[in-house]
């Protein structure tokens, strides 16, 4: 199976030829939530596979939870909110 197949950059890249992205895992870590973020909030909702739409609100919804957490985590330590 060509993992091709399950590149988001396929579907989401605004590069005239997707394989042009970076193949840097941090560039692609971003790309997929900022994927993730446009499909589930209407912003860019190209045609995908069921499994692919599962996958993407799930990823939205698992970065949203940790960056709350981050940042309540960062109110605590700086203003000693939650102590």
């Amino acid at each position: 199976v060509s993992l091709d197949h399950y590149n988001m950059d396929k579907y989401f890249s605004e590069l005239p030829n997707y394989k042009q992205e970076s193949l840097s895992p941090f560039d692609y870590f971003e790309r997929m939530h900022k994927y993730s973020f446009k499909f589930v909030f209407s912003v860019s909702r190209p045609p995908v596979s069921k499994l692919m739409e599962v996958w993407l609100f799930a990823t939205c919804l698992s970065s949203t939870f940790y960056w709350i957490v981050l940042f309540l985590g960062a109110l605590d330590y700086y203003f000693d909110i939650f102590s």
